[in-house]
């Protein structure tokens, strides 16, 4: 099976497309000093030859606009207290986000938002189909039918009750099951205070 990927993917300045005046991104307030990164934005088409989950394991390559980087920073005049804020891949699924605070020689405030898609296989098949809310159940018809004819089959050879056997059944109700595709989205926060950072004792939160 050959794998073959082709992506594309068209870069803006943010100056083109984020109108922002100029005293939102180079401004002072008592001392404070704040500066956004020209954002990267770009356009993502992926064509890929198979409908492969592991290409996407990890990724969000849908087809569409995204923030590939953002960056705000922030200082005072002295230098002691400064402030970091990027998002990349802003938006999609396996986005990412991080702030970092931080009083020189007084504390220390970090937090992570981090996105991961993990794609198993796409197009599977399931007797089973959403009915309510979070509920999945398969149709009563087909229950019944499938246990009539093992049942049947139990009476006259248990012995042939095997996988052929079972796949030869199921056959025809998966050519018109359910299709979804295999995967999870792990959202994973890590936040962290340090305080005291200066004193003969430091202490800190993390969750």
């Amino acid at each position: 099976m050959s794998l073959h990927a082709h992506a594309s993917r068209l870069l803006l300045p943010a100056a083109l497309l984020l109108a922002l005046p100029v005293s939102a991104q180079e401004t002072a307030s008592q001392g404070f000093s704040l500066h956004i990164d020209p954002a990267i934005v770009a356009y993502e088409s992926v064509d890929v030859d198979t409908d492969s989950a592991k290409f996407n394991e990890y990724r969000d390559y849908q087809d569409g606009f995204l923030v590939e980087r953002l960056g705000l920073h922030g200082a005072t005049a002295d230098g002691n207290h400064n402030l970091s804020f990027v998002a990349t891949r802003a938006g999609r699924d396996d986005a990412r986000y991080a702030m970092d605070f931080r009083a020189e020689g007084s504390y220390d405030v970090e937090l992570e938002f981090n996105r991961i898609p993990h794609r198993f296989g796409n197009n599977a098949h399931s007797l089973f189909s959403r009915t309510a809310g979070p509920r999945w159940s398969i149709a009563d018809s087909t229950q019944i039918y499938l246990q009539q004819r093992l049942a049947q089959q139990f009476a006259l050879n248990p012995a042939a009750i095997n996988f052929a056997y079972l796949d030869r059944l199921l056959q025809p109700f998966l050519a018109n099951a359910y299709i979804f595709d295999v995967g999870l989205q792990r959202d994973r926060t890590h936040a962290e205070v340090d305080l005291a950072k200066g004193g003969k004792l430091a202490w800190g939160v993390v969750f």
